[in-house]
């Protein structure tokens, strides 16, 4: 993604999905602020996501799946996790825990379209709902917590690698 696309500071939607790039998000996108859509699917950047990503406050679909992310999604993420309407990052290699906002994005009335859990390796468990107080039953509840929204949950295994080694 060539750097210059950061001086932009009136952007409002990128769209650079299937084009097979290279390298990583630079750092500097968060500059955009008044960016609402990233879509950034089917290449292959690799890193991860911008540490920063809270200053991109006014996002609401962020698509970045089907790449070679890694890392952990930063607890910044948190910040704009409020404001999405679409979170498309499944099928990357994203690892450790889930930011709070994550996990509790289905208690809001208007819960965004996500895909978050196919083909990463997050730890688990998966946070427990009031009905499901295991992982495995997690996803035998599928009209609870997260697993009711995600479209991979059902198939979601903890750590999967099964998705990701075809990266």
């Amino acid at each position: 993604i060539p750097r210059g696309i950061c001086n932009v500071s009136t952007l409002t939607h990128i769209f650079l999905s299937g084009n097979l790039l290279e390298g990583s998000i630079p750092t500097c996108i968060t500059g955009a602020r008044e960016l609402q859509e990233l879509r950034l699917s089917y290449n292959k950047l690799d890193g991860a996501l911008p540490a920063n990503i809270d200053e991109m406050n006014r996002l609401t679909t962020l698509d970045v799946r089907s790449n070679r992310l890694r890392g952990s999604i930063p607890d910044a993420f948190g910040v704009i996790a409020p404001n999405l309407t679409q979170a498309r990052l499944d099928f990357n290699r994203f690892s450790c825990e889930l930011p709070h906002a994550v996990k509790h994005w289905w208690s809001r009335s208007d819960a965004p379209t996500i895909s978050i859990l196919t083909g990463n390796r997050f730890a688990c468990p998966i946070p427990e709902t009031h009905w499901c107080a295991s992982f495995a039953s997690f996803f035998q509840c599928a009209d609870e917590g997260l697993a009711a929204h995600d479209q991979g949950a059902p198939a979601y295994a903890c750590e999967n690698t099964a998705y990701v080694s075809s990266l």
